[in-house]
Parts: C-alpha cells; sequence; structure tokens
C-alpha cells in the first residue's frame, strides 16, 4: 500500500465500487496533478482530523474519474473528479459524523458539506483547494427528488 500521508493510503483515497468495476470495466486512476491534489488533503485536513479525533476515518469516496463519477450520480463538475474532495463515513469506524463535521470546521478548508441527516449527517464531505478556499459550510438536503446544498444553519440550544 502506498502511503499517501502518516494516516492514508492511496487505495483508501482512490476507492471505488468493485461491482461497478466488473460491470463497466472503469479504472479510477488519478494523474500527477490529482494525486498531489489527493496528498494536498490527506496531510491538510485528514492528518489532523485523525488525530483530534484519536481514531481512524473511512474515506467513503475520494478521487473519482468522470466516467465513474457519472456512473454514481455524482455531481458534475464535483471536486471529487480533480481530487480535491473526499467523504468521510464515520459510521464505518465508530465516529460520529457530527463529531467529525465539528472538527473540520476547525482546518482549512474550501467546502464542508453535512451530507443529509438530520441530528446527524449520513457523511461528511470536505473539500480543499490549492489556493483560493471558499470557507462554506453547506448541508445537502433533498427537495422533490433534487439535491440542493443550503448554507449550514447552527441549531438553536
Amino acid at each position: 500500500m502506498k502511503k499517501f500521508s502518516k494516516y492514508f493510503t492511496f487505495e483508501e483515497l482512490t476507492r471505488t465500487n468493485p461491482e461497478i468495476f466488473k460491470r463497466y470495466g472503469v479504472k479510477n486512476e488519478p494523474n500527477a496533478q490529482q494525486i498531489e491534489n489527493l496528498q494536498r488533503i490527506a496531510k491538510t485536513i485528514l492528518d489532523p482530523l485523525r488525530e483530534a479525533i484519536g481514531k481512524p476515518l473511512y474515506i467513503s469516496s475520494g478521487y473519482r474519474n468522470l466516467q465513474y463519477n457519472k456512473i454514481i450520480g455524482g455531481a458534475p463538475g464535483s471536486q471529487h473528479t480533480i481530487g480535491e474532495a473526499v467523504d468521510i463515513d464515520g459510521d464505518v469506524t465508530g465516529v460520529s459524523n457530527r463529531l467529525i463535521f465539528e472538527e473540520l470546521k476547525k482546518l482549512p478548508f474550501d467546502q464542508i458539506i453535512w451530507e443529509f441527516g438530520d441530528k446527524e449527517p449520513d457523511w461528511v464531505h470536505v473539500s480543499l483547494r490549492k489556493e483560493k478556499n471558499r470557507g462554506n459550510i453547506l448541508k445537502a438536503v433533498r427537495s422533490n427528488g433534487v439535491t440542493k446544498y443550503v448554507t449550514f444553519a447552527q441549531e438553536k440550544s
């Protein structure tokens, strides 16, 4: 396994569904620029997040080439397709997705998205650009079968 950073491997950040590979023959191989982007997000966000939480993290989706992204219904123009985004699912390793979301706010980022769910996101999306990060904190919601991204509003206590 090729290490990208202290805690994360190339395989984790390029993971795909084996059934899609079998069915469509899609290879998910990033180019040199996409690899550089993945390494940046691993070292700048994922390693510090892992250390803050103190438990392993599961990357449910990292780099996705255009063909794979389209097959799985990813957003056109997704930052996943250039290696600037990952989805983290704490449920797999026993970490609260809400905790992941809150800890990510303390790190540099382009976007953090609370992906569906009410009291707890189903998973968390985070992206990082080389420069000009927007610092957007969003929530994905479904409206009439369409996914929309709205500004995340903190719950009132």
